[in-house]
This record gives C-alpha cells, structure tokens and sequence, in this order.
C-alpha cells in the first residue's frame, strides 16, 4: 500500500537547501564590495627626522600599525570603499588625523605627517591611593614618594 504522507527526511533536505542559499546570497554581495587596500606613508618629526615606533590607526576600524626605524608605516586590508580618518599618534607628540578617500585606488601614499613636540602629554603625574596599608614591594609597580613639604617648596612649570 502506497504511503499518503512524504518521508520528513526529504522535507529537512530541502529546508536546508534553502537556508543555504538565502544565506549564500547575502553573504557574498557583501564580500564582493570589499577591496585590498594599502595605505603606506612616512611620521616625521618637526626637524624632518623619521620617529620611529609612531602609531598608526584607521578610526572606526581595529587596522593599526607602527612606524619602523625610517618613519614608514603600512597597513593592507580589505576595506569597504569609503571615507576614513587615519591617526598618527606617539608619547610626547600631538596627534594628527589624516582624511582618506578609499575608491578605484587600492595602494594609497598619505603624504608625509610631521608630528610636533608636545612637552605638556610629557608631564603627566599620575596619583594613585589604596585603602589599605601597603608595602612599596606588593605594589607592583615603581613607586615615587614625595613630601608635602617637598611640593610645597617645587616652582611650579
């Protein structure tokens, strides 16, 4: 006797099939509008001279790198066509942002970025407390005692 019903094997087979597809044909448009970008470039500092260890970042991304001994920096991704700010930074300098236009070109040369000194992000002070009674060797890290005595005699800058 002929069975009235279809086996629920075959309907699963079908159902992910389908999933397949539809997942297929969202996916890949949204690969395909991505391109390999390289975004090369050179950190100078205010005598010209390369600064080497710089930071480099595309903002709004998790693309970064550092600048070698010559102040040459390279980052290569596949990146949406758009526009993008990319930020040279490094301790005891003030921060520059660059505007990038990423389209048709894929190797981009950002002109030189000259960093100048900034004496004030070297003078930070840190002042950290604990509530509880602690030894210099449990802390961890290095340690500076000053007096009151001594801040109140200190010319300030």
């Amino acid at each position: 006797m002929p069975h009235a019903y279809s086996h629920p094997k075959r309907h699963n087979h079908w159902v992910w099939m389908a999933l397949l597809l539809l997942f297929l044909g969202e996916t890949l448009p949204a690969l395909a509008q991505n391109t390999r970008y390289t975004i090369r470039g050179r950190v100078l500092d205010a005598r010209s001279e390369a600064l080497p260890g710089t930071t480099v970042r595309l903002l709004n991304t998790v693309l970064g790198a550092s600048s070698d001994v010559e102040g040459r920096f390279e980052l290569s991704a596949n990146l949406a066509p758009g526009n993008y700010q990319l930020e040279v930074s490094s301790v005891g300098y003030t921060p520059v942002r660059r505007r990038l236009v990423l389209g048709t070109e894929t190797t981009i040369s950002v002109p030189d970025v000259s960093l100048s000194e900034d004496l004030v992000r070297l003078n930070d002070v840190v002042v950290t407390g604990t509530s509880v009674a602690t030894s210099k060797k449990q802390l961890g890290n290095t340690i500076a005692t000053v007096s009151g005595d001594e801040l109140r005699t200190t010319v300030p800058t």
